[in-house]
């Protein structure tokens, strides 16, 4: 499985826990019922956003433009949470988590939030880059 992949799995699944329930269960059922492949990547990745899911809709909250969290569509929501996850926690080079984003937005049919999505990354990497 591909990292691009295991982004697209993750973005999944963040996107299922949006509406609620146990991440456990979440990945779980994805495997049973789905028979998903979750990679370790993925793993980290999902479990990485859950556990820091309220420094991470802070810092996405601070730079919405005065739009709530709970007003972000899920597939927009999803796909900033996992970036800025990547962005805040791990190391992997802001250059490659902003595309990586931008092109699960257009997978899954968001191409009108791309811009959104661009500038509030744009604005966390700042934030990271100490600008």
């Amino acid at each position: 499985m591909t990292r691009h992949e295991s982004r697209c799995e993750a973005f999944c699944l963040l996107f299922e826990y949006s509406f609620g329930g146990d991440a456990g269960e979440i990945m779980a059922n994805a495997v049973e019922y789905r028979e998903d492949v979750i990679s370790g990547f993925a793993r980290q990745l999902f479990t990485g956003a859950v556990e820091h899911l309220s420094e991470i809709d802070e810092k996405i909250g601070a730079y919405a433009e005065k739009r709530a969290i709970s007003r972000i569509a899920r597939v927009p929501l999803s796909c900033l949470r996992l970036a800025a996850y990547e962005l805040m926690f791990t190391e992997t080079p802001a250059e490659i988590v902003v595309n990586e984003a931008l092109d699960i937005c257009r997978e899954y049919n968001c191409d009108d939030s791309v811009p959104f999505v661009n500038g509030i990354l744009g604005s966390i990497k700042s934030c990271k880059d100490g600008g």
